[in-house]
């Protein structure tokens, strides 16, 4: 017996390989013929009767572009889909086999983005004709149901995200919510929406109360079938789209009710990955909304089945998530108790990014680790409670890095991290790692006015310079607060980390010795300065600030403000102000790269090269015309606020 179970999955993948010969051999004066119909149902039956073999199944029909094959056929069906019973028939088996298909294979569903379909389905799903027949007809119901539910299979893989935004499926799916009165329809298109939705347009997704509705009541319904399905929608599925849906925190209480909670706790009873990680995160992401958070504490039933699931799973992103979850109903967020700061020898950089921005981040912390810095990033520090791990890292570091993109918003992860790092009052850099983006929502509010470093405008080197500059100059911060702070005992911590080695300015010969002198002196008056607040200088251009020092006698200093605009310029009046020895030591270092530049160019000696004492003349008197002047020109904008 066992043989032939063996052997009927061989036999079903000769035949598919001899009916995908026969597709392919199809002439276009056949298209309008029954056999196309027949060999087309061979494929949609095919799912059903072999369920166990899906993946095989899958990988045949990839590897010999039966997307391919049929999108001529369909395209020939678009112009008239119900001129007869035929055409109907052929369009049928090929969207409903691909619907089955293309659920779960991210390799299908780029194959079929490949072969030109997204014209098609969005050309069905945009026919006002069909939109007004779609109560009385169900052919155009079914046609629909197909069409929106390839969508939302294909929205479901990130790397197709632009693919479907580029075809125009946002505004067709968004006239279909305003459009259709059938719920299946209406809940599908804000859920293929949720995940191909811009930035700008998400609270386009707090209209979608009726479409939740209906998502709870088919999750409601789904766990108790015994195909766990509804609508061919699985749990697992369900609940992905509704934490998508709950990134808009209006709708987190809109989800939210007793009845949803025992089919969470349903779900984490199965002993299915995919069911526990989707309900996992289901309930993190709700927890965020604090009345939630206190029911589910108080919930003893929910906190024993993820405390369970954490203790017995093997899946390290399972776990992950779990403790995630976890960690946020049991409030440790704000109720840890505050620790004591971390000896300087355990400070770190930390670097806080979603998986999408997993190849930038690595590349940052190399590029660290070249310049002297320990950097901490969970790819390297994994731990057996990650979340520990996480916590220790943001309570020990002195700069947090975020590469922030859409993604890192709407991680729960991401979002813990930044929320727990802003209650630590963590110095944050971030970093936009995402073309054409900004941060809006929780993320936009909590990092406020902080100047972003766009890593996705600019080439890596100088983005990474404006990066370095931010980070040096919050750890020269951290180091002048240390030195007002009262000392306090250090105590060990667990896995203490390695000393932060912060690259110090070489030692300075005796002319240098009086610039640090002036430096001493300039600092009191920089330690007092007022925060600059907004003022219109502050939205200068570079060549604007060009202008202003010719005008106030700094012109031979226009190489060092080269790309100096008002942001930057009220960013080093910022520095200045919280941190007055890292930029005059700034300042210095730029005078010695401006005149040890000018000393190489033949132009520049009239004599042969200068010798050293006149480059270190030259140095302290372009460092002290340097900053005189720009302290004058910072102060009179200052005084203009």
């Amino acid at each position: 017996m066992l043989f032939f179970l063996q052997i009927e999955p061989l036999l079903a993948v000769q035949k598919l390989n001899a009916k995908l010969d026969e597709l392919s051999h199809l002439t276009k004066q056949e298209y309008g013929t029954e056999r196309p119909v027949t060999i087309l149902r061979y494929f949609d039956n095919l799912y059903v009767q072999f369920r166990q073999s899906h993946r095989i199944i899958n990988d045949v029909l990839v590897k010999r572009k039966y997307a391919a094959l049929c999108q001529p056929l369909l395209k020939h069906c678009s112009n008239n889909v119900f001129q007869t019973e035929t055409v109907w028939h052929t369009t049928y088996y090929i969207l409903h086999s691909l619907w089955n298909y293309t659920e779960g294979s991210p390799a299908l569903c780029l194959a079929v983005v490949e072969a030109d379909f997204l014209p098609l389905l969005v050309h069905n799903l945009s026919k006002e004709q069909f939109i007004s027949n779609m109560k009385t007809s169900q052919a155009v119901l079914t046609l629909f149901n197909c069409c929106i539910s390839i969508l939302h299979n294909l929205a479901q893989i990130p790397e197709l995200k632009s693919n479907l935004q580029k075809q125009n499926c946002i505004e067709t799916l968004k006239k279909l919510t305003l459009d259709t009165s059938h719920d299946f329809v209406r809940a599908l298109a804000y859920l293929t929406l949720s995940y191909i939705i811009t930035e700008d347009e998400r609270s386009y997704l707090e209209s979608a109360e009726q479409a939740i509705i209906f998502v709870l009541h088919a999750l409601r319904e789904a766990i108790v079938t015994k195909d766990r399905r509804y609508s061919g929608m699985r749990p697992f599925e369900l609940c992905n789209g509704l934490s998508k849906l709950a990134v808009c925190d209006k709708n987190k209480p809109k989800i939210y009710s007793d009845s949803i909670l025992l089919c969470i706790m349903n779900m984490l009873k199965q002993q299915n990955f995919e069911e526990q990680c989707s309900a996992s995160t289901l309930v993190w992401s709700l927890c965020f909304d604090e009345s939630i958070r206190l029911k589910c504490y108080d919930n003893k039933e929910l906190k024993e089945l993820l405390c369970t699931i954490n203790e017995t799973t093997s899946s390290d992103e399972l776990r992950r998530v779990v403790s995630g979850c976890l960690w946020t109903i049991m409030g440790n967020i704000t109720k840890k108790k505050a620790s004591l700061p971390a000896p300087a020898s355990q400070k770190h950089v930390m670097i806080s990014y979603n998986h999408d921005a997993k190849i930038l981040s690595q590349k940052i912390k190399e590029q660290l680790i070249r310049d002297g810095f320990l950097v901490w990033i969970d790819f390297e520090n994994m731990h057996v409670n990650l979340l520990d791990a996480m916590a220790q890292a943001i309570e020990q570091a002195t700069v947090i890095i975020m590469c922030i993109t859409e993604k890192y918003k709407d991680s729960p992860s991401c979002r813990l991290e930044a929320e727990y790092a802003i209650q630590k009052n963590k110095k944050i850099v971030p970093l936009i790692a995402q073309p054409n983006w900004k941060p809006t929502g929780w993320l936009g509010i909590i990092l406020g006015t902080k100047m972003y470093v766009n890593f996705a405008k600019k080439t890596f080197d100088i983005a990474y310079k404006e990066m370095l500059l931010e980070v040096k100059a919050h750890i020269a911060t951290d180091d002048e607060e240390q030195k007002r702070r009262p000392s306090i005992k250090s105590f060990p911590i667990e896995s203490p980390v390695k000393q932060l080695n912060v690259p110090v300015p070489p030692s300075t010969s005796t002319v240098e010795k009086l610039a640090q002198n002036f430096l001493n002196i300039t600092l009191d008056k920089g330690s007092t300065t007022t925060q600059v607040s907004s003022s219109s200088w502050k939205q200068w251009k570079a060549n604007d600030v060009s202008a202003k020092l010719n005008e106030i006698g700094l012109e031979r200093y226009q190489t060092i403000f080269a790309d100096i605009d008002g942001p930057k310029l009220s960013k080093l009046a910022e520095i200045r102000s919280k941190a007055p020895g890292f930029y005059y030591t700034l300042l210095k270092e730029k005078c010695d790269t401006l005149v040890h530049s000018r000393a190489s160019t033949p132009s520049y000696s009239f004599g042969g090269s200068p010798s050293a004492s006149q480059r270190h003349t030259s140095t302290l008197s372009h460092f002290l015309t340097l900053t005189v002047g720009l302290d004058n020109l910072l102060d009179r904008l200052m005084t203009s606020d």
